[in-house]
């Protein structure tokens, strides 16, 4: 018995009525519907009794309840079918039997049937919309042009109040009905729509990530070569234009190859990026550093004199043979310095640079060479 009952309650939980936060939009919409179809046939149910209006009138109302109530509850893993049965089975039998059986155009039941159209337009798109609603409209319009000439066959309110009972409840229920689709729309539309920036934010943001990591050297986190080759270009274009000056420096590390020999890899690399810190925090915020090789590292001076650029080379080559790493100072680096001539190419700049730090490193390293 126990396990019966806890069979029936693990059921009545994948119910879509317990199970509506879950939802997309439609699916919510629908269990708004199920339920509302339910209320209000119960209503009409209760008020036939209150009336005392035959029973075969009642049976309508009823089928209506059930099918609301236990379609959806049979069949919870196929919520969108059972909402369409069901709304056909309302717009089709149960809305025209209100129709003839609650005083037909002076009734409640032409207000449904505007709301019932309204329900098919969230479900149907396209032709088949077209189709519904074009053949429902002229459903209906029969309908009530019928029963305006054929008066004997709708039955009326048995008097004024009962009239104004079911017009009240009526206008309530569709009411509730249109308000709370309306509001579960927008709630449904703004969340989907701060999903959205949220996720155009995210992804601005994963693309700003992705073009960092595109221009950037992944062990040292300053320029790569190829993003530095970009700048340096734009640079010479601006000084040919502007007819003014700019510095190159290129920087290698004295002795790498044999730090990395005797203290290995991951050494060499931890005094890689503390060489490239110790460049940025040397230089200026517009000025521009890149690894240009395995341990060279290139810097572009923008608008700089010559005493600054021969300033800030010294500067560099003191700052790095300061460094210490594992209680150690072993780490010096020779600094080629050129100044951009007119007509100069990106490959004449380099090699000037180049040229002046091979001279460095023939002249005993941990020295600034320059031409300026």
């Amino acid at each position: 018995m126990g396990i019966s009952k806890f069979k029936l309650y693990e059921f009545i939980k994948l119910t879509p009525f317990f199970r509506y936060r879950e939802y997309e939009l439609k699916d919510r919409l629908s269990v708004i519907f199920l339920l509302t179809g339910f209320i209000c046939s119960g209503i009409a149910f209760i008020l036939t009794l209150i009336f005392q209006m035959p029973f075969w009138m009642n049976s309508f109302n009823l089928t209506c309840m059930l099918i609301c109530l236990l379609l959806p509850m049979i069949l919870y893993d196929r919520l969108f079918q059972s909402t369409i049965f069901v709304l056909l089975f309302v717009a089709v039998i149960y809305f025209p039997f209100m129709f003839f059986t609650n005083a037909g155009n002076y009734g409640s039941a032409p207000i449904y049937f505007v709301m019932i159209m309204v329900y098919f337009a969230f479900y149907l798109k396209g032709i088949w919309f077209f189709i519904t609603f074009s053949v429902l409209l002229t459903y209906y319009i029969i309908i009530m042009i019928y029963g305006y000439i054929h008066p004997e066959l709708v039955i009326p309110y048995p008097d004024a109040m009962s009239g104004l009972i079911d017009l009240c409840a009526s206008v309530i229920a569709v009411s509730i009905v249109m308000s709370i689709i309306a509001g579960t729309t927008f709630s449904s539309y703004n969340k989907e729509r701060d999903h959205v920036i949220s996720l155009m934010d995210e992804l601005e943001y994963k693309n700003k990530e992705l073009e960092l990591l595109a221009i950037k050297d992944q062990l040292t986190d300053v320029f790569n070569r190829r993003h530095f080759s970009k700048v340096l270009e734009e640079e010479l274009m601006l000084a040919e234009q502007e007819q003014k000056s700019f510095y190159l420096l290129m920087i290698d590390i004295d002795y790498f190859k044999k730090i990395n020999d005797t203290y290995g890899h991951l050494y060499g690399d931890e005094i890689l990026k503390l060489v490239a810190n110790c460049i940025k925090d040397s230089i200026r915020n517009h000025d521009v550093l890149a690894r240009f090789g395995g341990e060279e590292f290139i810097v572009l001076l923008s608008k700089a004199e010559n005493a600054d650029g021969y300033q800030l080379a010294e500067r560099i080559r003191e700052k790095v043979s300061q460094i210490e790493y594992r209680n150690e100072r072993q780490v010096t680096v020779s600094i080629g310095i050129t100044k951009y001539m007119k007509g100069d190419r990106t490959v004449d700049i380099i090699k000037r640079a180049d040229d002046l730090l091979y001279a460095a490193k023939e002249n005993g390293r941990n020295r600034v060479e320059s031409n300026l």
